[in-house]
């Protein structure tokens, strides 16, 4: 089941949250059915506890959890009054992918928690394949590295030519999301240092190589996602 909204939660650092609602966009097309005087379902999903995640490496290095809960812990209740829910609204300039053929996403599992609604078994029993939220979307596989000048000719370059090469190579109305940060964060031996100089300069080699090899691709950037550290 789809929720109709989700909240921007304010620790207000007493023993009490303020949920700021939001509709989903998937929900955008149904809000004529939701009245002011409707009840349904809240659950709360608890992910880590006392702040305790906020501690960057290497000062948990030998932590096993890093404070967040790995069984889904959650609490749910029913029948309960709406609360105020804000409509969803685009960012403004926002990317409108709907005019692509095709949108390649390359980067790793925050990259293709944003595109894949769900992973179903194919037709023929022969193994697994993703569902997308859209159809003119693919991911092929995480990169799985961080991107430093080390890492990008090794991993990051000769992975997208493995996944995307043939596509962007035609580049008629294709685009490309690429993007890098979290694995950039946790990785322990990753120490950049507060400027990150060499991760910058990899992403500058990285796009202008992509610039260079494929200049009939759109090239977006994706920002980074807001999430608990599992370091």
């Amino acid at each position: 089941l789809e929720p109709t909204a989700v909240a921007f939660v304010h620790d207000l650092n007493n023993g009490k949250y303020t949920l700021d609602f939001v509709m989903t966009p998937m929900a955008q097309k149904t809000k004529s059915s939701i009245t002011s005087s409707s009840t349904g379902r809240i659950t709360v999903h608890f992910e880590y506890t006392c702040g305790i995640g906020r501690l960057s490496q290497p000062a948990k290095q030998n932590w096993k959890s890093a404070g967040m809960m790995y069984q889904e812990s959650f609490y749910s209740d029913f029948n309960i009054q709406r609360p105020p829910i804000r409509e969803f609204k685009l960012p403004s300039p926002s990317v409108d992918f709907s005019k692509y053929s095709s949108v390649k996403f390359f980067g790793d599992s925050t990259m293709y928690q944003l595109v894949v609604k769900d992973r179903v078994e194919k037709p023929d029993k022969s193994g697994y394949e993703n569902l997308y939220f859209q159809r003119n979307v693919e991911f092929r596989s995480n990169v799985r590295s961080e991107l430093t000048t080390k890492k990008l000719k090794p991993s990051f370059l000769r992975k997208l030519v493995l996944y995307h090469g043939k596509q962007l190579r035609l580049g008629e109305k294709v685009a490309l999301v690429v993007g890098s940060s979290i694995w950039d964060l946790l990785i322990v031996e990753n120490i950049q240092g507060n400027d990150f100089d060499d991760h910058l300069k990899a992403c500058k080699e990285f796009v202008l190589t992509i610039r260079e090899r494929y200049p009939n691709v759109d090239l977006y950037w994706k920002g980074t996602s807001s999430l608990h550290p599992h370091r």
